[in-house]
């Protein structure tokens, strides 16, 4: 809005209420959308996959099994928690629950499996030529 106030460091306190609001809005979102929609829930997908069709002495299901412990617990008392009218998110966060709930939607709907690639996330990140970027070790050993 072009009507907006915009603070700078000379407005002091103003100033201080500014960015405390900005840092608090991006931790937010940052929980629910970095951290429910993209490990908690993605965790939970894995894992149910996981326990339904993986023999529990293949290899994966072996390495997979510490990361799974907890998830569905977690998540299955945690978002409701966060996300239930009146909790958590509700009292902490501007947006509240409905926010929340649109923010862990939206995550979901616009996960991009493919940007996530190896490949093509050195790609998006300028990395992948070597040419360009001889010695990159991340690249190299992937």
């Amino acid at each position: 809005c072009s009507d907006s106030a915009v603070f700078t460091p000379k407005d002091g306190g103003k100033w201080t209420l500014a960015k405390l609001n900005v840092q608090v809005t991006d931790g937010g979102y940052s929980q629910m959308v970095d951290h429910l929609s993209h490990a908690h829930l993605v965790a939970e997908a894995v894992c149910v996959s996981m326990e339904r069709h993986l023999s529990h002495k293949h290899p994966l299901y072996q390495m997979l099994k510490f990361h799974c412990r907890g998830v569905l617990t977690a998540n299955v008392l945690g978002a409701p928690a966060l996300l239930a009218p009146g909790q958590f998110m509700h009292t902490l966060y501007a947006y509240g629950w409905k926010g929340a709930s649109k923010l862990v939607s939206g995550a979901a709907k616009s996960e991009d499996w493919i940007a996530q690639g190896f490949t093509e996330d050195l790609i998006n990140r300028g990395v992948d030529d070597r040419g360009t970027l001889p010695y990159y070790p991340y690249r190299d050993d992937g």
